[in-house]
């Protein structure tokens, strides 16, 4: 792995900080809210134990003995209210309840409803308020003349029906002495509208105005709205409503009373059948509501419940304070929140919107007996912790005692800590993991670099490079570097001097080689041992052989001396290739020479005598391989950025392993059949030379197999 990876997965290791700092706002969290829970539940159960008299739970016995059956809730309302047909005097404290149907043409029928009562002064406004947001695909208002004159008048039931091709809101009620009450509000344009009672007994009109009901139909973009006032002391607690608006040959009925689809007879048919209100209408207890003690806490909520979940009373208020919800968080960031989080502890479930009633796990373990405490979030993401508590009368629980407190501020608390730690610690860790990085890529580009320059000390020919330049760095690195430098020098200067013991070596033994040989000539021949004239003509050949290998050492020292103190002209290398070709001819009678020049003239910047030098080698290398009145070929080309010099001959050819070691001293594929020693100075000479202009030398079998050819490359001049 590299030095760069392991640095950045050291660096991710600095994501434990944050990971720390979560764990620790998130016990700070659960301390706060388990404070916050016995809090509510403490208060939830002395609510509960204080209400000793839950005689005002339920006024109407009727309603304990059918089950608690209830469709509406009717919300106290506090302020002036007109019946306009506008919704702006009704607070946003009073719930909305939906009902929504498709018609035949796929358009949505939906109707809104608000409930509310009003039973403070003044007297002139006290009564029950019923505000209706339709939405139709077309408002179908009534045609007078269609209802009333219509030619099967004289079928009551006909005539109601007829009654129903407008849009139309149909009431039932219980009027105050326990008798069923059918309405029907509709209208011929928008403005004040009035009811219209249906009647199923005999000998009664079917279709009477109403007058105790005023109204207001008011036209939207989308359908209607109308708004209605009815006079409390007229009607009892059963109540049940419809809106109804005709689909092609249909009416599409939406309410607590029906939700389905019937034709006009039907719907006759089954409103006289349902001759009392299957519910209640629920409202607040104003004795209930006096009960309640004054609330201490702030952002509370004490409610009281019916056994049926119902909301009999309440006090207090929550805030407004609207916690951002983490899970809304979108991208990297809730993925983060996500992973990082505890998701089950943290996630809070929603309140259900059924107007007035809570219905809640709590709540259902109050009324079965157990107090519990939840968490919970409204629609608008308004956090709160509720506590229930169950109410009992003797061995009877009659109702449950809510405590609701809004947990805003500690959710908010912890949201902005974790939010702001999440996001320190990212920016500290992308930072760290930078700076490493960084780190990383120059502590191994100056590794990498050290190691080239290591690499390079020694060339593929196993020379030293002249230089090695130490780094000044103070760090490790540096300190490698210049021991790096240090070893350099001390190998340069050791090569230099094996490079010099040759020379010294070959000056100093030439007199002792002469002496000895000199002896030996001038040794009489013992003619009684004839033995002795051979031994002495062997010492005379290893003489001859030792000094062959100093004239050998001697010319590679002179050569590279050469090199060193060559003089930098400008010649024509052409001429001179082909001038020495053409002496090769007397110099090698046994062999026949032939020159291909170039196409145009190769100029070239050095020391002709070199390359005079560096073609005699090959020449002579050539002559000894090749049979006689063989042909040796001269060529010499440009290809690119390089002379090439070829020599080539035919004769035996060399082996693939040894193609690139001739060119290497003392190595000699030569035989001394001609009386000579080759010591393997020649092709080693013929490289220096090569190098000294800055190329190369390789030595190839003919692709025909009839020989071999050496080809010497030389670097063109840059301004050729």
């Amino acid at each position: 792995m590299r030095l760069r990876a392991q640095l950045a997965i050291l660096a991710l290791v600095t994501l434990a900080l944050p990971w720390a700092g979560c764990q620790y706002v998130q016990q700070m969290e659960q301390v706060l809210r388990k404070g916050q829970e016995a809090t509510v539940l403490a208060s939830a159960r002395i609510l509960g134990e204080s209400l000793g008299d839950p005689r005002y739970f339920y006024p109407d016995q009727n309603y304990l003995d059918e089950g608690g059956v209830a469709d509406s809730y009717a919300y106290p309302l506090l302020t002036p209210m007109s019946i306009d047909g506008y919704k702006d005097d009704w607070s946003s404290r009073v719930a909305t309840r939906t009902f929504t149907a498709k018609n035949d043409n796929g358009s949505t029928f939906e109707a809104r409803v608000k409930i509310g009562v009003k039973r403070q002064p003044p007297v002139a406004d006290k009564g029950l308020y019923i505000y209706l947001s339709v939405k139709a695909d077309r408002v179908h208002y009534v045609v007078p003349k269609v209802n009333y004159t219509d030619p099967v008048a004289g079928f009551a039931n006909a005539r109601r029906a007829a009654l129903f091709t407008a849009d139309s809101f149909w009431l039932q009620l219980e009027q105050a002495d326990g008798s069923p009450l059918h309405l029907v509000i509709q209208t011929a344009a928008p403005g004040k509208v009035k009811a219209k009672r249906l009647r199923f007994e005999k000998g009664r009109a079917p279709v009477s105005n109403y007058s105790a009901i005023a109204g207001q139909w008011q036209d939207t973009p989308d359908g209607y709205n109308l708004e209605l006032h009815l006079p409390l002391k007229q009607f009892g607690q059963r109540f049940a409503f419809g809106v109804i608006h005709p689909d092609q040959d249909q009416l599409q009925v939406i309410g607590t009373a029906l939700q389905e689809r019937l034709s006009p007879r039907k719907l006759v048919s089954a409103i006289a059948r349902m001759q009392q209100p299957a519910g209640y209408l629920i409202e607040p207890s104003l004795s209930l509501q006096q009960k309640l003690p004054k609330l201490a806490l702030e952002d509370s909520r004490f409610l009281l419940t019916d056994r049926y979940q119902w909301v009999l009373a309440q006090q207090g208020q929550l805030s407004d304070l609207i916690v951002p919800a983490y899970d809304s968080a979108e991208g990297i960031m809730a993925i983060l929140y996500r992973w990082i989080l505890d998701d089950n502890t943290r996630r809070l479930q929603l309140i259900g919107q059924d107007p007035g009633r809570i219905n809640v796990p709590e709540i259902e373990s109050a009324l079965a007996g157990e107090t519990s405490v939840g968490w919970y979030r409204f629609a608008d993401n308004r956090a709160v912790v509720m506590a229930a508590y169950p109410v009992r009368d003797k061995d009877q629980i009659v109702g449950a005692v809510v405590v609701q407190k809004g947990t805003g501020d500690i959710l908010l608390l912890a949201s902005e800590a974790w939010g702001g730690l999440v996001r320190v610690s990212l920016l500290v860790t992308v930072v760290v993991l930078l700076v490493l990085v960084g780190f990383a890529a120059l502590l191994s580009w100056r590794i990498r670099r050290l190691s080239r320059e290591a690499e390079s000390v020694i060339n593929e020919d196993g020379r030293l490079a002249d230089v090695f330049h130490g780094s000044r760095a103070t760090d490790e690195i540096g300190e490698l570097s210049r021991s790096f430098s240090r070893l350099h020098l001390r190998a340069s200067q050791y090569t230099q001097y094996l490079q010099g013991l040759s020379s010294k070596l070959a000056h100093e033994l030439r007199t002792p080689l002469a002496v000895i040989r000199t002896s030996l000539e001038n040794l009489p021949v013992d003619a009684a041992n004839p033995e002795s004239a051979e031994y002495r003509d062997r010492a005379l050949s290893g003489a001859d052989r030792l000094r062959s290998i100093i004239d050998a050492m001697s010319e590679a020292r002179r050569v590279e001396q050469a090199i060193a103190n060559a003089e930098n002209e400008r010649f024509v290398l052409d001429k001179v290739i082909a001038g020495m070709v053409s002496a090769y001819a007397d110099v090698y009678p046994k062999h026949r020479f032939q020159f291909r020049p170039p196409v145009t003239s190769l100029p070239l910047q050095g020391d002709p005598d070199l390359v005079v030098q560096l073609l005699d080698k090959l020449v002579d290398n050539a002559t000894g391989f090749a049979p006689e009145d063989s042909t040796i070929e001269v060529g010499l080309e440009q290809q690119g950025a390089n002379y090439v010099l070829s020599v080539a001959n035919r004769g035996p050819l060399l082996p693939d392993a040894m193609q690139q070691q001739l060119f290497d001293s003392m190595v000699s594929m030569r035989p001394s059949n001609d009386g000579r020693h080759h010591l393997g100075f020649g092709l080693y000479i013929v490289r220096l030379i090569a190098e000294s202009f800055r190329g190369r030398v390789e030595a190839k079998n003919m692709p025909s197999g009839e020989g071999v050819v050496f080809r010497v490359f030389l670097s063109a001049p840059a301004n050729q």
